[in-house]
């Protein structure tokens, strides 16, 4: 039995232009704007090939696809802030949804303290990292990642974005990640740097950093929202690790975090069961966070073990931070004894006894910011106004407290709703769907004639656009439990390699 689960899907146009289709590996070639691109499957990057992309690209992605860029390789998708580079999902206007797709990885060869460690996407394993910190992926510049993350049992280190051992030659900036179904951003070890930086709705990690990695990301701006979608209830806006098999691998995760903004799910009201986390440490962290806004989450601050509690002595450093509660707590120490820095966390935060946690201001609410996130984020508690000289600006002076966007309107290239739309050719026949009883009241069946292999299920809440339920399952008859739904009409997908069976669903009272 399949039981449902809210998010919300946003809409697009469509387009006209030409359609060309991107499988496989790819030879050196550019992508231009008087045409669109469809991701078909894992499509590989592989060493020595190049691929450009030109201002106001639109690539979309089929389900399950993805882009590698293998060692060796080069993306360069350097966009305007009028004419942004976009990733989207291949689903037709009003039915794209988080993790639609898998995303784009990047494997480099900078250090990294897991040399093992597995990137996989399907069929396609790799090993990341090696010995040349400068190493370049390319560019990313003005870029857009729309809808991916998808989740499936064989992949590993699921985001929109994965960076994997990247050195420093390598730009990314100007990029934002709307609406991925797992991780924001993950960084692997590397060095390379980020900075304007927006994410929004990532359903677990704004950004995961680890094994390694030691670059500077700049200007961020992260945003969760559960009037639109729902998180994992232990999400974080920043999680910091160093290695979860070896605490003690070297090189150091130590991560330089200036200008930043986290509105964790809290930030709408309170959430039963939230156990979410605004910045996290485990299994030895440490880095500088300075100039930053964290607001929003059950627990602001978390340290999950004793090694990076430790390094609250030495270079775990938070510093010019404004800390607004929406949780239970500013912070939270959940290893065995608080041994270095003051009695306790909360004493480490408030007194800087090892010169590693000044200047803190707290709040007992949540920020009071002003917002639009598609014209709906928060009736009560808003986050910010892009494009506005009072953006993230807090009421009263924060001059040292700023976050992302201080007193300056950085982010007014974002585009917060995504409206990108794919050209018809979807390279898959539609049919009907046979769902019976319909209408039903606890369980209907979806008859799906293709019973080899999985399939795709996607359920949609007709009058109001929500996705009420995705997930891979197994091909054939499957049974569908609605019971706890509302009453109404539901659009259900289910899509397999060749085909798309589409119904529609009548949930009686």
């Amino acid at each position: 039995m399949i039981q449902l689960a809210v998010a919300l899907a946003s809409s697009g146009a469509a387009m006209a232009s030409p359609c060309d289709t991107l499988r496989d590996a790819l030879t050196t070639r550019t992508l231009t704007a008087d045409r669109s691109y469809v991701l078909e499957g894992m499509v590989k990057i592989e060493n020595g090939q190049v691929l450009t992309i030109d201002p106001n690209v639109t690539i979309c992605a089929m389900p399950g696809s993805g882009l590698v860029i293998e060692k060796g390789g080069r993306l360069y998708a350097n966009g305007t802030a009028g004419n942004m580079i976009t990733f989207t999902s291949a689903q037709p206007a009003g039915l794209k949804a988080p993790g639609d797709w898998t995303g784009i990885v990047f494997i480099g060869d900078a250090g990294n303290n897991k040399p093992a460690d597995l990137i996989q996407r399907g069929a396609l394993q790799y090993r990341y990292g090696g010995t040349d910190d400068t190493y370049s992926g390319g560019i990313m510049r003005y870029v857009s990642i729309e809808y991916a993350g998808q989740v499936t049992g064989s992949n590993t280190h699921n985001a929109a974005l994965v960076a994997g051992a990247l050195g420093s030659a390598t730009v990314m900036e100007y990029i934002q990640v709307l609406e991925s179904g797992s991780d924001g951003i993950r960084l692997l070890g590397g060095m390379n740097n980020l900075s304007h930086i927006y994410i929004q709705n990532a359903h677990k990690n704004d950004i995961s950093i680890a094994y390694g990695y030691r670059g500077a990301i700049q200007e961020l701006l992260a945003v969760k929202n559960t009037r639109m979608r729902t998180f994992d209830i232990n999400s974080a806006g920043i999680s910091v690790i160093n290695n979860e098999l070896s605490s003690t691998a070297t090189p150091h995760t130590f991560p330089l975090i200036n200008s930043f903004t986290l509105a964790g799910p809290q930030q709408c009201g309170s959430l039963p069961g939230d156990r979410s986390a605004g910045l996290f440490f485990d299994h030895n962290s440490a880095g500088t966070f300075e100039n930053g806004v964290v607001s929003g989450f059950d627990h602001n601050i978390v340290i999950q073990d004793n090694l990076s509690a430790s390094r609250t002595a030495t270079d775990l450093t938070l510093r010019y931070l404004s800390i607004g509660n929406a949780g239970t707590q500013i912070a939270d120490f959940r290893g065995s004894s608080w041994t270095p820095c003051g009695a306790d966390i909360i004493n480490w935060l408030q007194t800087d006894p090892c010169g590693t946690s000044g200047n803190i201001q707290y709040d007992a609410v949540v920020q009071d910011y002003h917002t639009t996130i598609c014209d709906d984020y928060c009736d009560n508690a808003p986050v910010f106004q892009l494009g506005q000289s009072t953006e993230i600006s807090k009421r009263e002076d924060l001059e040292q407290y700023a976050g992302a966007l201080q007193n300056i309107p950085v982010f007014t290239w974002v585009n917060t709703c995504p409206a990108a739309g794919c050209c018809a050719n979807t390279h898959r026949t539609w049919q009907s769907l046979e769902c019976y009883p319909n209408p039903a009241r606890h369980t209907v069946t979806l008859a799906v004639p293709v019973t080899a292999g999985t399939a795709h299920v996607r359920v949609i809440h007709i009058h109001t656009g929500r996705l009420v339920y995705q997930a891979e399952v197994s091909a054939g008859n499957i049974d569908l439990d609605i019971a706890h739904y509302p009453a109404g009409s539901y659009l259900v997908q289910v899509q397999t390699p060749d085909i798309i069976y589409q119904g529609i669903v009548q949930k009686s009272e």
